[in-house]
């Protein structure tokens, strides 16, 4: 896969787009095995982060009184 494609596939995902909201994401995503498992591991990484960031915010450690 080269590096467009990769670059393509980030772009949708930060705006948003879904292989079922977006025709473009998933005729990349069909076209190839590797552009498949880039964006599953994206979102994976993604979710990872979200539930880090949220472990952290509901730590009692990382609390703020005012």
């Amino acid at each position: 896969m080269n590096e467009a494609i990769e670059n393509k596939i980030i772009e949708l995902i930060d705006q948003g787009k879904t292989p079922e909201n977006s025709l473009e994401l998933k005729n990349i995503l069909e076209s190839s095995s590797e552009a498949k498992n880039l964006y599953e591991n994206l979102l994976m990484n993604d979710a990872n982060r979200s539930e880090e960031h949220t472990s952290e915010l509901q730590s009692p450690d990382h609390l703020v009184c005012r």
